[in-house]
C-alpha cells in the first residue's frame, strides 16, 4: 500500500488484447509477502533443476552412421534410383542431423547465489519504495501467476 493506495498487478495480455484466460488482479502486498517468504525455496529448486540438466548425458549420434547414410544415398542418385527432390529432400535432413550431432550442447546459466539472496532480502525492509522496486527488477525475471493464485518465480537473466 503506497500512501493510502492499493496497488494489483494484472495480465496485460487479458486486460488489453483478451488472448488469456487470467482474468484476476493481484495485489502488490501479496505477492510481495509471497516473495518475500518463498524466494529462497524458489531459487534452490531452480539450482536442483540447473544441476539435474547438467548431469543428464548428451544424446549419443552415430555420425558414422549418418555419414554412411548420405554416401548411399548419393549412390542412389548418381545411378538414377530415385530422383533428384527426393534426394535433396533427404540429404538435408541427414546433413542437419549431422550438424546438431557436431554442435556442443548450449551452456546453461549459473545457478543462484542462495547465500547473497538471503541476505538481500534481510535487508529489503530497510529500503524505500523506488528501491524496492529495483530489488525486485534486478532480482526477478518473470514472475508468473496462476488463475488458482500459484507463483512461479524465474531468475533474472537465468532462462
Amino acid at each position: 500500500m503506497v500512501s493510502g493506495q492499493y496497488i494489483y498487478y494484472r495480465c496485460t495480455k487479458y486486460e488489453k488484447y483478451h488472448q488469456c484466460t487470467h482474468k484476476k488482479r493481484t495485489s502488490e502486498l501479496a505477492l510481495e509477502k509471497w516473495l518475500i517468504e518463498n524466494l529462497v525455496a524458489c531459487y534452490e529448486r531452480y539450482n536442483l533443476s540447473l544441476i539435474e540438466q547438467a548431469q543428464r548425458p548428451a544424446p549419443k549420434v552415430d555420425t558414422e552412421n549418418l555419414r554412411r547414410k548420405m554416401k548411399k544415398l548419393q549412390d542412389l542418385y548418381l545411378n538414377d534410383l530415385i530422383e533428384r527432390e527426393d534426394y535433396e529432400k533427404e540429404y538435408s535432413l541427414l546433413r542437419d542431423q549431422l550438424r546438431e550431432a557436431s554442435t556442443p550442447a548450449p551452456k546453461l546459466p549459473s545457478p543462484v547465489d542462495i547465500e547473497e539472496i538471503k541476505n538481500m532480502l534481510a535487508a529489503y525492509r530497510q529500503l524505500n519504495r523506488k528501491e524496492q522496486k529495483e530489488f525486485w527488477g534486478r532480482l526477478v525475471g518473470e514472475i508468473t501467476i496462476t488463475n488458482d493464485e500459484h507463483f512461479f518465480v524465474f531468475p533474472f537473466s537465468h532462462k
